[in-house]
């Protein structure tokens, strides 16, 4: 099947090889899943929704054409998505030549944050401004997280897994899902989600070690220090 959008995650993948081959090798790649299947009429079927067979190719491709030199750990959200992802990822890395270790399901990658799926559906989620909303706390945190305590969830498992001396040179991939990369973008790097900074499918930032310092980068964007409390 011929693929019209074979630049999906190209920009993020790039962005990982220069920081990779400048030397860094502790890095971690934080990206949103695949091309996947939607159900409008129908919300509440959203975490059903797996990819589509595009999806799965550029999952696949995405594995295959990233550079082999490093170890890959797959993490991923809980929803199947992500984990089918992650999973043919790791299946063309590995036909490529590469070395992995099987994806393991992490919370933060997760929308743990969502606390009333029901009331977060009902009253917000069809608002155009949603997420003006939730960066403003404007929203209970009985119904969604305040995006600053996401952040820092999120970061905290940065923390552990680039405080482990056992993996210096390795890279961590991490799929998770758009709403996890605009807090990120939002929080660490200044980027307000609208029309034109949206988070496409396989895209998302890098977090890499640098003279012993962390790093946070995104595509198009200059790296921004870290600072893992």
């Amino acid at each position: 099947m011929k693929i019209e959008t074979e630049d999906y995650g190209m920009k993020t993948r790039q962005l990982a090889e220069k920081y990779l081959s400048n030397g860094n090798n502790r890095c971690l790649i934080v990206l949103r899943h695949s091309v996947r299947h939607y159900d409008t009429d129908n919300p509440i079927n959203e975490p059903f929704m797996g990819l589509t067979e595009e999806g799965k190719q550029l999952s696949y491709q995405w594995g295959h054409t990233l550079s082999p030199k490093k170890r890959l750990n797959f993490f991923s959200s809980f929803i199947g998505r992500c984990i089918e992802t992650a999973y043919l990822m790791d299946k063309g890395h590995v036909a490529a030549g590469g070395v992995t270790s099987n994806n393991m399901i992490e919370a933060t990658l997760s929308p743990f944050y969502v606390r009333d799926v029901l009331r977060l559906f009902e009253e917000y989620i069809r608002q155009p401004d949603f997420l003006t909303v939730w960066f403003k706390n404007d929203i209970p945190s009985e119904v969604i997280t305040p995006p600053g305590q996401v952040a820092a969830a999120m970061m905290a498992f940065w923390k552990e897994r680039l405080s482990d001396s056992r993996l210096s040179d390795q890279v961590d991939v991490c799929v998770t899902h758009d709403w996890n990369l605009f807090v990120l973008r939002w929080y660490l790097l200044g980027i307000f989600p609208d029309p034109r900074e949206k988070v496409d499918y396989l895209e998302g930032l890098i977090v890499f070690r640098e003279k012993n310092k962390n790093y946070v980068a995104a595509p198009g964007h200059a790296p921004r220090a870290l600072r893992l409390a």
